[in-house]
């Protein structure tokens, strides 16, 4: 997993190499995300969450209010509380004036 602030492509002596870019677009997610699973069944955006039955997005991602980008990295600029990477333990910090402001 990368985005554009992390990730690398590496140089290697094979003859041929794939390198692949997703964008990301709101109308992807939009008017599926929370809808019933019947709405995204076979998506790649969204997966059925079984505990609500309905669309949410998937691992290691989070519902910034318009589409599911990638969870951020450790010291990344965050704005809401779910925005960092949980599996690497990392926590949108709050500072004194109640804002979110990094994940650490």
């Amino acid at each position: 997993e990368a985005d554009l602030t992390n990730g690398a492509i590496i140089a290697v002596a094979s003859q041929t190499s794939i390198v692949g870019s997703v964008i990301l677009s709101a109308s992807l997610y939009a008017s599926m995300y929370n809808q019933s699973c019947s709405a995204c069944q076979g998506n790649r955006y969204q997966t059925c969450s079984s505990a609500t039955n309905t669309c949410q997005c998937s691992g290691n991602s989070y519902w910034n209010g318009s589409m599911c980008p990638l969870q951020l990295f450790e010291n990344a600029a965050c704005s809401q509380i779910d925005a960092c990477r949980s599996d690497l333990n990392l926590s949108c910090i709050i500072n004194s004036y109640g804002e979110f402001t990094q994940c650490l």
